[in-house]
């Protein structure tokens, strides 16, 4: 009986086959075209994709094996591996917190500052490869892969979680299975950041791994079947997504085997460590080549040991990580900005900001005392300047110019800066109308028991958001009145 279903499940595996290559070869040709220019069609385009990568997924489930062991069941044998492969870890250990979660948590006592563990470089999976074998001839002839390091160490890991004999599933085991990033989130989760800053990134982001699958598929097509690595046989979309999810998430930099320049890395344990706000207490240990990390805080057994992921906002960390820091002292919120050609000063001004330089990547409101990025605050500045200012300040020394420009403490001119604090206060607002829900109407829906926990941490996000524009524009209104008391007083 057992045989029989296998033959009939290879079978019709076989006759979807062709199906499965026309409709990878339709999302190719959908991810490659030239991004859409506005919102909706953006939005339309994605469903159009989901669509495409829905079809596939219900062919490919025939060829998937089913995960049933928990990643909790693979930790004693985890634990082995470490320790018979010179890593020093017996002040930690990982733990299970659920069928899903892992974290590590202090076996002893110990202060912050202190050495808790260290990794060899022989147990770091890297993005390192040699074009002697046969993946490393395959990357080393495609353009696409010799520039993409994340996807080389993606398919490295795909290659070694076939492999049985892997000398890395111990590790691989105990990886997670399941996410909370935005590409495991269905569409009608998505939906909840309608009005989001941030779901032109989800949707720019769920786009490219669609188009990295699709051209991957067709090359691995080509390959002979007798030549095919394991992973190639049975390529399919979930796969290529875990496996992206697990470099998206964990992916660190050490130091190259040869000196030359560092590359992505898988980090055994040092991975199973969880966030909290602080400083960075990982390093990379030249001189017994290996992953070190210090204590972050104090901690008494039983205690989680936390590591910082280093200075990224809640919408960083929920786009690559999947998840919402709520004392996050570094949070943030792009808006995007910018001069306009047909503006009479644009000469003048793009002048300027080359001449400081402004980083247009960082234009952003904070949750700082200030809450705006210097270089938002020197863009406004400069973006509301009057044709003699802008002038005046063009001679000045780069070093006067940052001054002037990047120091909330001083003024280009009190003109200048009504302008600014008025026409930020009008965007935030724009901002926010742009969103279908107020605040308050998430808070309310925050606490249905109704929402699944992607919605929740999606509506978590946009909510973060309104908090953000909503503390810069009563910061504009503020100092717009101290303006216009200091003109009074005069």
């Amino acid at each position: 009986m057992g045989k029989k279903n296998r033959s009939n499940k290879d079978a019709k595996a076989k006759r979807s086959k062709p199906e499965e290559d026309a409709i990878v070869s339709s999302l190719l040709e959908k991810t490659s075209s030239l991004l859409a220019t506005n919102a909706k069609e953006q939005w339309n385009e994605h469903v159009a994709i989901r669509e495409l990568l829905d079809k596939i997924q219900k062919i490919q489930v025939q060829t998937e094996k089913d995960e049933k062991q928990k990643r909790s069941d693979f930790l004693p044998k985890f634990s082995e591996w470490l320790k018979e492969n010179g890593a020093d870890s017996e002040n930690v250990e990982v733990y299970s917190s659920s069928d899903y979660d892992c974290g590590v948590r202090a076996v002893t006592t110990f202060q912050a500052g202190e050495k808790i563990f260290n990794i060899p470089r022989k147990l770091i999976l890297t993005s390192e490869h040699s074009s002697s074998t046969f993946l490393g001839s395959i990357i080393e002839t495609d353009k696409l892969l010799r520039v993409m390091p994340n996807v080389v160490l993606a398919l490295k890991l795909l290659n070694e979680s076939h492999e049985e004999d892997s000398f890395w599933k111990p590790y691989i085991d105990i990886l997670p299975r399941k996410f909370s990033t935005p590409l495991f989130f269905t569409q009608e989760e998505l939906s909840a950041l309608q009005g989001s800053q941030v779901l032109n990134n989800v949707l720019n982001l769920y786009r490219s791994i669609a188009r990295q699958y699709a051209y991957l598929h067709q090359i691995f097509k080509k390959i002979p079947t007798n030549n095919k690595l394991n992973f190639m046989k049975s390529f399919t979309y979930s796969q290529y997504r875990w496996a992206v999810s697990i470099v998206m998430t964990r992916q660190n930099q050490i130091p190259c085997s040869s000196g030359n320049g560092l590359h992505l890395a898988l980090i055994p344990f040092l991975d199973m460590c969880n966030h909290c706000e602080g400083h960075f207490t990982t390093d990379y240990d030249l001189s017994t080549d290996s992953c070190v990390c210090f204590a972050l805080y104090s901690y008494k057994p039983g205690d989680q040991v936390f590591i910082f992921y280093g200075p990224r906002s809640n919408s960083d960390f929920f786009v690559h990580s999947g998840f919402y820091y709520e004392e996050n002292k570094h949070d943030l919120l792009h808006i995007k900005l910018g001069i306009s050609s047909s503006d009479s000063l644009y000469t003048l001004k793009t002048q300027l900001l080359s001449q400081i330089p402004v980083n247009v990547k960082n234009l952003a409101v904070t949750n700082a005392e200030f809450p705006l990025t210097k270089d938002l605050l020197a863009f406004l500045r400069i973006f509301c300047i009057t044709e003699d200012k802008g002038k005046q300040l063009a001679e000045e020394t780069v070093e006067n110019l940052q001054s002037l420009l990047c120091d909330h403490s001083v003024q280009v001119s009190k003109q200048n800066e009504k302008k600014v604090w008025s026409f930020l206060e009008t965007r935030c607002s724009l901002l926010l109308r742009q969103y279908p829900t107020t605040k308050e109407q998430d808070d309310e829906a925050l606490e249905s028991c109704d929402l699944s926990e992607n919605t929740q941490l999606a509506m978590k996000l946009r909510r973060n958001e309104k908090l953000l524009l909503i503390k810069a524009m009563s910061f504009c209104k503020d100092t717009k009145e101290h303006l216009l008391e200091g003109s009074e007083e005069k």
